[in-house]
């Protein structure tokens, strides 16, 4: 993913970001693209040496919107 331009970023989910792996954890992988019309929010599942590895692709743009709206959430007061 190092020579590909497209992938801005890629952000580690799941039980492995928090150091709480079993023998059946997989790789939850969300990597930002570029805003481009041809890349869309996609996801794929991956099987490879034993491990499963779930990628999701999110153009920047909507990433942005999430993160926000994430941000405004935790900002509202609640009663």
């Amino acid at each position: 993913m190092k020579g590909d331009r497209s992938v801005l970023a890629a952000i580690l989910r799941g039980s492995l970001s928090h150091d709480t792996v079993w023998a059946k954890s997989g790789i939850d992988l969300v990597l930002v693209t570029i805003d481009d019309k041809k890349v869309e929010t996609a996801d794929m599942a991956l099987y490879a040496d034993g491990v499963n590895v779930h990628a999701f692709l999110v153009p920047r743009a909507e990433f942005r919107k999430t993160v926000e709206g994430s941000i405004h959430n935790q900002k509202t007061p609640t009663r």
